[in-house]
C-alpha cells in the first residue's frame, strides 16, 4: 500500500537579520529551514514527508500541492498582523513576509481547490484561523498568560494540561479527556474571533488562574474534512505515545 505524501511547510530567514542562524552562509543570504522533528514525526506516523521550498513563482504551489495527500503547516515566527487587519505591536517578534505570503497562497489553494486533510501546529493553527477570517492575540504575556516557556525550558518539557470537548475530533483521536503538553507561544487564536466554520475544541484552563479566558489549544473545522490545529508541539515530545496520535490522524486521513 502506497504511503501518503504529506507536504511540510518550512521557515524562511535572511542571515544578518537577527535570526538565530545568522552565522550560517553569507550576509543577507536567504535560507529555507525546518526542524527535523516535523518530518520525522510524519514518517513515524506512516507518511512520507515532502518539504516545501519557497517558490519564486507562486503558480508552482498548485503543482506542489498536486503531489500531496495531506498538508502539515508547521510552527515558526509570528504571524504578521496585517493578515487579519491589525497593526503591529512592539511585542511581536520576528515576522517573515515571504513565509506569510506563500502560506496565504498555499492555504487559499488547498482549502478552495482541494479536499486534502490539513494539520496546523502552533503558528500553523494560528494561520488556519486567520485563513478562515479569525484574529490572533499578538502577545498574550501582556495579559498575564505564561505560554511562552521556551527561554526557561527544553523542547521536551511539559507545561500544562489541555482539556477536550466531549464530542470533538481531538478527543476521539487521543482517547482521553485531557493531555499534558508543552507550550512555546506568545500569540494565540482569540476566542471571540474564531474563523468561520472553526470551533475551539481544546483549551487550557487559564480562567481558574484569574486570566481573561481559557487559552485555545485546539481548533477544528466543523465538517467531515480533516482540518485541525493544535497550539502545542506534539513532535517535540515524541517520547509520549499519545502525541503521535495527532500526526497519525493526519496521515490516516490522507490515506483515505
Amino acid at each position: 500500500m502506497k504511503k501518503p505524501i504529506i507536504g511540510v511547510t518550512m521557515n524562511h530567514f535572511l542571515t544578518g537579520s537577527g535570526h538565530e542562524f545568522d552565522n550560517v552562509g553569507f550576509s543577507r543570504q536567504e535560507w529555507t529551514t525546518g526542524a527535523d522533528d516535523y518530518a520525522n514525526f510524519v514518517e513515524k506516523a506512516g507518511g512520507i514527508p515532502v518539504l516545501m521550498p519557497f517558490y519564486l513563482d507562486q503558480k508552482n504551489i498548485k503543482d506542489f500541492v498536486g503531489l500531496l495527500d495531506g498538508l502539515l503547516i508547521t510552527g515558526g515566527d509570528d504571524v504578521g498582523p496585517y493578515l487579519y487587519g491589525e497593526d503591529l505591536i512592539k511585542e511581536s517578534a520576528l515576522i517573515n513576509y515571504k513565509r506569510d505570503t506563500q502560506e496565504v497562497a498555499l492555504m487559499k489553494y488547498v482549502f478552495e481547490k482541494t479536499d486534502i486533510p490539513v494539520l496546523g501546529v502552533c503558528r500553523g493553527m494560528q494561520m488556519i484561523n486567520v485563513h478562515f477570517g479569525g484574529k490572533l492575540e499578538q502577545d498574550n504575556r501582556r495579559f498575564g498568560f505564561w505560554h511562552s516557556t521556551a527561554p526557561n525550558s527544553t523542547c521536551g518539557d511539559l507545561a500544562h494540561h489541555v482539556y477536550f470537548e466531549k464530542d470533538s475530533r481531538i478527543r476521539s483521536i487521543i482517547g482521553k479527556n485531557s493531555i499534558v503538553v508543552n507550550s512555546y507561544h506568545h500569540q494565540n487564536v482569540l476566542p471571540d474571533f474564531v474563523g468561520k466554520g472553526l470551533k475551539i475544541t481544546g483549551v487550557a484552563h487559564d480562567m481558574e488562574k484569574g486570566l481573561p479566558y481559557d487559552m485555545p489549544e485546539v481548533i477544528e473545522l466543523q465538517s467531515d474534512r480533516f482540518v485541525m490545529g493544535v497550539q502545542w508541539h506534539p513532535e517535540f515530545i515524541q517520547q509520549i505515545p499519545d502525541q503521535l496520535k495527532v500526526y497519525k490522524a493526519l496521515v490516516d486521513a490522507a490515506a483515505k
